[in-house]
């Protein structure tokens, strides 16, 4: 298909009487921050499949809600979440996307 053979069709008229919501529904942080927490932080989150973490010590990383979140299988079997900082100094745990830790989770600094 060549681009002269596209068209493109006028968007339909709205009916009389509606009206779009205002910008800042589009672009105020703290309405996004609600919607956030009411919305999408009420409920589980699909992180990721169960096999990316089929033996301890494997882990992948996921961004949720703006914080990165280590995903793993601990020694003992169950998976577990952690936010991928130091609560001490703020470093960053893991830079790659997914892996396995030779022993514990260690800060980069602290180590």
């Amino acid at each position: 298909m060549q681009d002269a053979d596209i068209t493109i069709k006028p968007r339909d008229v709205m009916p009389a009487g509606a009206t779009t919501l205002p910008a800042d529904f589009y672009t105020d942080q703290g309405r996004f921050r609600v919607e956030m927490d009411q919305l999408f932080m009420q409920d589980w989150i699909c992180a990721g499949r169960v096999e990316q973490v089929e033996s301890p010590g494997q882990f992948f990383l996921r961004e949720l809600a703006g914080e990165s979140i280590i995903i793993t299988r601990s020694a003992s079997g169950p998976l577990q979440a952690f936010y991928n900082v130091c609560r001490h100094r703020g470093t960053r745990l893991c830079t790659e996307a997914a892996g396995r830790f030779a022993g514990s989770i260690q800060c980069p600094y602290h180590a």
